[in-house]
């Protein structure tokens, strides 16, 4: 099987629509590209290039449900080799949300992660997925299907669905003092119904779709879908 290199992605990337100096948050699965030369690293070398000095790349490292203290510094991501190799980077910032957690580099990742573990909703505005739809910000899904889009999640809490749940959590602060937090419009994980975005994306223009190495991809444009999802789920 041939293996695909890092400059192979980066013309995946850019022929996928993906542009330099966005805001782009990224699911992914690293097996389904197929041999990657350069593994993980490679992956998020790519999308560092394509992205450029002005941009900023988002990655969810949501950690496993343990019931541990989350502390940002040392619980590992549970969303796949990419993210958690990611997270290790030198200079990339990991906001200290206990339940949906992002790690972030470039000249916006301090402002698009600041005081999400002040807020109870884990997607709510105030957070990073929040504010990926208030910047015309980009979801990019590397072989991942839609029911892993966390951006849902932020529809969900904005609609105040009946089903969202209450929970407490505990984090470590900046001052390495743990500290409860009341989360409120949980989501409670996947529910069915949510494949039928893909083709609604695609439809009403929010989504394009390509392969790169063995991989589809989804390019989805976080305003758009956010309003395509609104006025479904309401």
């Amino acid at each position: 099987m041939d293996s695909i290199s890092q400059s192979q992605i980066v013309t995946g990337l850019r022929t996928l629509g993906v542009l330099p100096g966005s805001i782009l948050l990224v699911h992914s699965s690293l097996g389904s590209l197929g041999r990657v030369k350069g593994g993980a690293d490679a992956v998020i070398d790519a999308l560092l290039e394509i992205l450029g000095p002005a941009g900023s790349l988002l990655v969810p490292t949501h950690p496993a449900r343990d019931g541990r203290t989350f502390d940002p510094d040392t619980i590992p991501s549970d969303m796949g080799l990419i993210s958690e190799t990611f997270r290790l980077r030198p200079g990339v910032l990991r906001s200290r949300h206990p339940y949906h957690p992002v790690a972030a580099l470039g000249p916006r990742a301090g402002e698009m992660l600041r005081d999400h573990e002040r807020s109870g909703v884990p997607d709510g505005p105030e957070t990073p997925y929040g504010r990926l739809i208030s910047e015309a910000g980009w979801v990019l899904h590397i072989g991942c299907d839609l029911d892993t889009l966390t951006l849902l999640h932020t529809v969900e809490a904005e609609l105040d669905l009946p089903y969202l749940r209450e929970l407490s959590m505990q984090y470590v602060d900046a001052e390495g003092q743990v500290q409860s937090l009341d989360i409120t419009r949980c989501p409670g994980g996947h529910r069915g119904g949510v494949l039928k975005f893909d083709q609604l994306f695609r439809r009403e223009g929010a989504m394009t779709t390509g392969r790169i190495g063995q991989a589809v991809c989804r390019l989805i444009s976080a305003p758009k879908a956010a309003e395509i999802m609104r006025r479904e789920m309401s």
